[in-house]
This record gives C-alpha cells, sequence and structure tokens, in this order.
C-alpha cells in the first residue's frame, strides 16, 4: 500500500464532504417505537466532481485513479471548499500569563511557578482517551474565538470538525467539541493543525475515473467517490 499525494493544483469543480454515521436505528415491528444504537466509529466520505475536462485535466484524473488502483493505495485528502477555518486560528505570541490552574493539571515543560508559558503552537494541554468528544488545547491567542463551529481540524494524522464555536481565556486555552470522536489515545503536547488538514482515503471500488464525454465535445466529467481509510 503506498499513500499518493493529492496535487494541490488539481481542483475539482464539485463536492460532497459528509461525516458518514455509524447509528443504527431499530424499530420495533409491532410498535414503530424506535432506539437510536451508536457503533461510535463514523468515517468520511467524499465525492470529487470535475467537469467540464479539457484532454489534460482528464488525463490527469485518469492517472491519478489508476495509481489509486481501486482500493489498494490511498491519498490524502481534506475540504476543498474549506482549506482554512472561518475562525481566526491567531496563536499564542509568546510569553508568560498569571493564570488559575485547575486540580489535576499536569505541569509541562516551560511551566513557571505563579503563572504560565503557553506554546506558541496549538496542542493538547492534557492527554485524551480514543473516543473523546471534547479536546483540551491551548497555544492559541488569548480571549479569542479561534475555531467556529463546521471548521476542521488536523490531530495526529486524522480530520475532526468543530461542532461549537470555541473561545480561549486569559492563557490561551479552549476546549474543543468535535466529531468523529477522537480515533485514538493523544498525548500532552500532540500538535493541532487548521490549514488543509486531511485524513487518508480510498475510491470505493475500482470503477472510478472513468470519464464522460457527450456527443463530438472535446470535453468530459468524471466522478470520484472516496471512503475514509480506517485502521
Amino acid at each position: 500500500m503506498t499513500v499518493i499525494t493529492w496535487p494541490s493544483d488539481l481542483r475539482p469543480t464539485r463536492q460532497d464532504f459528509t461525516l458518514e454515521s455509524n447509528t443504527l436505528l431499530v424499530t420495533s415491528p409491532f410498535s414503530y417505537a424506535n432506539q437510536a444504537v451508536s457503533r461510535v466509529a463514523n468515517r468520511w466520505v467524499i465525492e470529487l466532481g470535475f467537469d467540464p475536462m479539457d484532454r489534460a485535466r482528464a488525463g490527469r484524473v485518469r492517472a491519478l485513479a489508476a495509481a489509486l488502483d481501486g482500493g489498494l493505495n490511498e491519498v490524502r485528502l481534506w475540504n476543498f471548499l474549506q482549506p482554512t477555518p472561518r475562525g481566526s486560528a491567531a496563536v499564542w505570541p509568546g510569553g508568560t500569563v498569571l493564570t488559575t490552574w485547575g486540580e489535576g493539571t499536569s505541569w509541562g515543560e516551560s511551566t513557571v511557578w505563579g503563572g504560565a508559558a503557553p506554546p506558541v503552537v496549538p496542542q493538547l494541554r492534557a492527554a485524551a482517551l480514543a473516543g473523546a468528544e471534547l479536546l483540551p488545547t491551548w497555544g492559541w491567542a488569548a480571549n479569542g474565538a479561534p475555531l467556529l463551529e463546521g471548521d476542521f481540524l488536523g490531530l495526529n494524522g486524522s480530520l475532526y470538525m468543530v461542532t461549537a464555536d470555541a473561545a480561549t481565556d486569559v492563557a490561551g486555552r479552549a476546549d474543543l467539541a468535535i466529531r468523529p470522536r477522537l480515533r485514538a489515545d493523544a498525548a500532552l503536547g500532540d500538535l493541532i493543525t487548521t490549514t488543509t488538514p486531511t485524513a487518508r482515503f480510498r475510491l470505493v471500488d475500482g470503477q472510478q475515473g472513468r470519464a464522460s464525454t457527450r456527443g463530438g465535445s472535446l470535453f468530459s466529467s468524471a466522478t470520484l467517490r472516496f471512503v475514509e481509510s480506517l485502521p
């Protein structure tokens, strides 16, 4: 298996970027009463459309689909329509701030008594377990709104969406509500990416990348469908 780099200049003209839920809805055949059962794991599903394409662009799309070899190889993809967040994503400018720490807080490197020197790169300020819906972070600018609902972030190679506006305190700390739930355990200091955060994807099958041409037109169209590659 090879992870292919998506060409940064090959942008789709259409996109459907969806978080597919793995929730099971059970309905009684007698009363029609129903109950939802969460299977925890969700996955990103992407459909990318390319139209119209000239011969050169169509060749690039077909070649990329061929290199992916159905679902054999993977490619890192992001939300092409929202490569950066709507929030400021502003980072801590440096320096020490006086702050009050909660019970059980871990004192990391560069922390000083009576204050804290937050990192200048957004990261986890405490460990988080797989399945978590809230990420404790810091390294953001103080008293700001670094990420807004619907913004995306990357953590340890996985892609997450923020489901509520995040606000920072005087020390640049913010708890981020996310979906899907945290894929795997994350450690104190793990870095957060907000510019073109990606996840690994595979083509849904070997039928993707076929270019359709109408009549004697010199232009064609194609659709590529991907599902997130999960371990």
